[in-house]
């Protein structure tokens, strides 16, 4: 039985399909009236700013989605240190937020004026090497072509196509990270044995 934490869960979707699959999943919340919303639906959600309140080693999977950007850079190693507390080992963390390397993550970083910090790759990086947290992955987010209308599949192959070709033209050049052009980086930390 996988056991999940999401921190931040906003509009309960992710809540609602660990609970579809038939995880154990938990959520926090800054929201009261989030908080309380998840609550009726059943929800075990807490209403919390931190994770003070959730035992240790108790999570496989802790889940971050838009949030981390929302965390002042001088409180971010706290976070990732708390996130490592409540894992088990082995346990895994998912992290997504704006691309702070990428003027495509720009709309998404400067789109909410709660949004306090900005973070690329070499950023979680030095983060992460704080923490006994190992980083596995960091990465551009997927972008699937498959839509619901050809339009709409026409106008994303054509926008991965010159992606792509920016990315690649980036990385030959000046030999940076290929995720340029990625909106969000998505990056995947694990709890190993100290």
């Amino acid at each position: 039985d996988n056991c999940v934490l999401e921190i931040g869960f906003g509009n309960g979707k992710f809540l609602q399909y660990c609970s579809d699959v038939g995880w154990s999943i938990t959520g926090t919340e800054i929201n009261p009236l989030l908080v309380k919303i998840a609550q009726e639906n059943k929800f075990n959600a807490l209403c919390s700013s931190d994770l003070s309140e959730v035992s240790s080693n108790q999570f496989d999977l802790v889940v971050a989605f838009d949030v981390l950007e929302h965390i002042p850079q001088d409180q971010i190693l706290i976070f990732l240190q708390q996130i490592y507390r409540v894992l088990k080992t082995q346990g895994i963390c998912i992290l997504r937020f704006p691309n702070g390397d990428s003027p495509f993550g720009l709309a998404n970083q400067n789109g909410d004026i709660t949004h306090v910090s900005a973070i690329g790759y070499e950023k979680i990086r030095y983060f992460a090497s704080q923490t006994p947290l190992n980083l596995i992955c960091c990465r551009g987010e997927c972008e699937p072509l498959i839509e619901n209308s050809i339009t709409k599949i026409l106008r994303r192959g054509t926008s991965l196509f010159f992606k792509t070709m920016i990315n690649t033209f980036i990385w030959l050049i000046f030999y940076k990270k290929r995720n340029f052009c990625s909106d969000n980086l998505v990056v995947i930390l694990e709890k190993t044995d100290a």
